[in-house]
């Protein structure tokens, strides 16, 4: 709902649409519901959203709709008049249960955004057809504050009347009138005792009914009711939750200290309560309750309407404990004997028997179908309702008046107000007023004294948007707390000589015409300005920076020391007529190059995500590096690799052919083709699982196949230990190889390893490799069993290992038939 004033020359006809713009952008498509003149020739305009359409149209007859939440409401809308709304996507399956007797589109529309816990209705208004769907609602709290009676604006209200942890049920015989009694217990019962409710089992409910609205009722008054209203700003503060990120249906943990209750609340309302003078002012509701106030009116009248319809005029009237009156999810005339209630088409007549409900009416004429605030009286207070002049008669001792157009008047000596909007003049033309205690939300004109000085002026000022001034003489003493402050505080004739205040926005200078200020102490969260000393220094300027997006100079002298603590460094850092004497930086990842022209960069890496490139000092002197890991290749692009020595521990990656290089190790050369291998601790060379390796030794005579001589080598996976000998032996051949006579040979060579291989310094393994000429060349089983002609045999080792042998050959391209064998299985 919203109110506006149009001003002389506009106006808006009732049940017309319009577009609404709030100071954070569109808030939708709206409908008038009122319009009103208000002095002097304005309108006042009364807004609904525009789902109240839903209000136009009723489901005819009795009945219930049960399904998941998309379903029901796809449901509802089916039965509207036109295409105004269509049904999108919705979040989750739950499953939810509504009554309808007679009851408009918009009642059952609210009925199941009720029974709904774990999902909000969404309203899409972009198109023509304005799409209603859902989305997910926090089943738990996305934050917690701590709430006390004394904090600036909040406003609690803990009731435990409706509490309760037992639903008693009576069970009536309809055939011979015996009662029995069963009874369901809440989760909470063993925090807060046994609480009993009494319910009376309605005339043709089933145990699955009973059952369903126990559970129910029971979720519902578990916990006594907590309703907390506070403003954005004071929420920001307990929680650091900002407006911005808080969604209607938000959980919210509050712990009140004051009433030793915890409970989790959710985000009921948000409203603009000055969207003049102060439009990003938030006033945000949390409670626990299910239904609020609006809720409970409109079942109430829903009920009304459809036990009339249903009894047909016959004057009653209704008593209820205020928990029957909640029991909105049955009618009312299903309470039993806790409730007589007989209805007219009329009216309805409520005797409440708990004072908590706060309002004893003797005679409501009428009940306006857009109900959407309802004034608390507290004390006896008899009300009158015209529908027609829209005028509220008031006989009470004490008032609370929530919106005061005119001046209040007395014609006694004691007076006791508490006004929440002020747009008027208190004052006093022939006396003064002794004492003025008021607590004011929102004062918009002068607090003046015509004749003599305000002794004291003791205020809280929620919003201060004029002038506080002493016109003939001077404020002694003016103490303020001002959440927000829009204008000027000044002293004319005088200067203030204190002026102590928290100021959360800065939107103009602060300055000393003429003179200085001598301390000023300011917290500041966000500076989108320059922060500058016109004629004079800033002695010292302490900031704790969560982001600096430009640049921080000093154009006239060296910084002699800057600390800070940054995540993310964009531009620059430099100092434009100094040096800056000492950088400290713990660097998680570096994106671009670290320049130093002249100075020397000191760094501990712990991570090296790219290259590192090392070039020739100034003096042409050789860089030195020390790496205590290196899990990718290393690799010399323009030259070589004169050396790697040191506590290198691992080389966890693939060695390419280092070319004009050796790596030396315990003074054992290792050259061929390297596959995966690393360095232990013991200083000793390991070769990983499935890789292979040629290891020389000394000078190695090989011969081509017209001399049928070839170079042999053992093919190894690991050496576990010491420092393996292999010699280069010579495999005789005589004519063609058969597998067989190479399987013969291959078990001479192992032979002269059988202790290495007992021991387990030498392991023998499978892998696809070959001889072709003198090269060892890589070979897969594929490959070699492709060959016009090959043949297997198996070799028995020394050790009883037994690996496969496959042979075969093929012309070389110089001609020479090359002799290829794969170890390996099947």
């Amino acid at each position: 709902m919203a109110r506006m004033v149009l001003p002389e020359g506009e106006s808006l006809s009732v049940r017309e649409l319009v577009r609404l713009y709030t100071s954070e952008g569109d808030a939708g498509i709206f409908r008038v519901t009122a319009t009103t003149p208000v002095y002097p020739g304005n309108m006042e305009v009364t807004l609904a959203h525009g789902i109240c359409i839903l209000n136009d149209t009723r489901i005819k007859g009795s009945g219930y709709i049960e399904g998941t939440f998309g379903s029901v409401i796809a449901d509802i809308i089916s039965h509207q008049e036109g295409n105004t709304f269509a049904v999108g996507y919705f979040a989750d399956g739950e499953t939810v249960r509504i009554k309808y007797d007679n009851d408009t589109l918009l009642d059952l529309l609210k009925q199941a955004c009720q029974k709904a816990k774990k999902q909000r209705l969404t309203v899409d208004q972009s198109s023509a057809t304005w799409i209603l769907g859902s989305e997910s609602i926090p089943d738990h709290p996305t934050a917690e504050g701590r709430f006390a009676r004394n904090l600036g604006t909040v406003s609690m209200n803990v009731d435990d009347d409706n509490l309760c942890t037992r639903l008693v049920v009576e069970h009536t015989n309809w055939e011979t009138g015996e009662k029995t009694y069963t009874y369901y217990d809440a989760d909470t019962i063993s925090e807060y005792g046994v609480v009993e409710k009494p319910w009376s089992v309605p005339y043709g409910a089933t145990e699955e009914d009973i059952t369903a609205y126990a559970n129910e009722f029971l979720e519902m008054w578990k916990e006594p009711s907590v309703s907390i209203d506070i403003d954005a700003s004071d929420l920001y503060d307990l929680t650091g939750q900002s407006i911005d990120r808080l969604k209607i249906g938000d959980m919210l943990r509050c712990c009140m200290p004051d009433y030793k209750t915890t409970v989790n609340c959710r985000m009921r309302t948000v409203t603009h309560p000055d969207v003049y003078g102060n439009p990003l002012k938030r006033r945000i509701t949390y409670s626990n309750s299910p239904i609020d106030t609006s809720g409970l009116l409109v079942e109430l009248k829903r009920q009304n309407e459809s036990n009339g319809r249903r009894i047909g005029g016959a004057a009653s009237s209704a008593e209820a404990a205020r928990w029957g009156i909640n029991l909105t999810h049955e009618r009312l005339e299903e309470l039993d004997q806790y409730t007589k209630a007989t209805f007219n088409a009329v009216g309805i007549e409520l005797n409440a028997q708990k004072a908590t409900v706060g309002i004893h009416a003797t005679n409501i004429t009428t009940l306006f179908e857009d109900v959407e605030r309802v004034a608390q009286i507290t004390g006896d207070v008899s009300v009158q309702l015209d529908a027609q002049n829209r005028t509220i008669n008031l006989k009470a001792d004490q008032k609370a008046v929530d919106d005061l157009t005119n001046e209040v008047t007395t014609l006694g000596t004691d007076v006791s107000v508490g006004v929440d909007g002020l747009r008027a003049t208190i004052q006093q033309n022939d006396k003064t007023l002794s004492e003025l205690n008021a607590t004011i939300a929102g004062l918009e004109h002068w607090v003046t004294d015509g004749a003599d000085n305000v002794s004291e002026l003791v205020n809280t000022v929620r919003g201060l948007e004029s002038i506080v001034s002493a016109a003939g003489g001077q404020i002694s003493t003016l103490t303020n707390t001002a959440d927000g402050l829009t204008s000027i505080v000044n002293g004319q004739g005088e200067q203030l000589a204190t002026f102590k205040t928290r100021i959360d926005e800065i939107t103009s200078e602060v300055k000393g015409a003429n003179g200085s200020i001598t301390s000023l102490s300011v917290y500041v969260d966000e500076i989108s300005g320059v922060v500058k000393a016109a004629g004079g220094k800033i002695g010292s300027l302490v900031v704790s920076a969560d982001e600096i997006s430009g640049k921080i100079t000093d154009q006239t002298k060296a910084f002699s020391q800057l600390l800070a603590k940054i995540d993310e460094i964009s531009a620059n850092v430099q100092a434009a007529n100094g040096d800056i004497g000492k950088i400290t930086v713990q660097s998680n990842e570096i994106a671009q190059t670290i320049v130093s022209a002249d100075k020397r960069i000191t760094s501990q890496l712990k991570l090296i995500a790219g290259v590192i490139e090392l070039q020739t000092k100034a003096d042409g002197t050789a860089v030195s590096l020390r790496l205590n890991a290196l899990d990718n290749m290393i690799t010399a692009q323009a030259g070589t690799i004169a050396n790697i020595s040191g506590d290198t521990k691992s080389i966890g990656e693939t060695l390419s052919t280092i070319t004009g290089s050796t790596i030396w190790q315990n003074r054992e050369s290792i050259t061929g083709v390297v596959g995966n291998m690393s360095v232990g601790a013991d200083g000793k060379i390991y070769i990983k699982d499935g890789s292979g390796l040629m290891i020389t030794k000394g000078s190695a005579s090989y011969g081509v196949y017209d001399s049928n001589s070839l170079t042999a080598g053992i093919i190894v996976n690991k050496i576990n230990g010491g420092t393996a000998t292999i010699k280069a032996e010579r495999i005789n051949l005589e004519g063609y190889v058969t597998a067989d006579k190479l399987s013969t040979e291959i078990a001479n060579i192992m032979t002269q390893f059988s202790g290495k291989l007992s021991t387990g310094e030498l392991e023998v393994t499978k892998g696809p490799f070959s001889f072709q000429g003198y090269n060892i060349v890589r070979r897969s089983k594929a490959v070699m069993t492709s060959l016009p002609t090959f043949t297997t045999a198996t070799v028995t080792l020394a050790n009883g290992n037994q690996i496969k042998v496959v042979t075969g050959w093929a012309d070389a391209p110089s001609n020479h038939r090359s002799t290829l064998f794969y170890l390996g299985d099947e």
